[in-house]
């Protein structure tokens, strides 16, 4: 029996994974693929969500 999906996604960044999220919940079998490992799910959100600083305080990040 051949493996199947219904929508192939291209990219596992934030947008990529709620995407998948909505189709599965929609009863589709969705396959994401992404050229970066799995250590690092969730794409460019890392730095959008935990890698904000500001510049000159005690807060920033060299």
């Amino acid at each position: 029996m051949r493996d199947t999906t219904d929508v192939i996604i291209v990219g596992a960044g934030l947008a990529g994974l709620v995407a998948a999220a909505e189709l599965a919940d929609a009863g589709k079998r969705v396959l994401i693929v992404d050229q970066e490992p799995e250590q690092n799910l969730g794409g460019q959100a890392f730095w959008s969500f935990g890698g904000l600083f500001l510049v000159d305080t005690q807060n920033s990040v060299a």
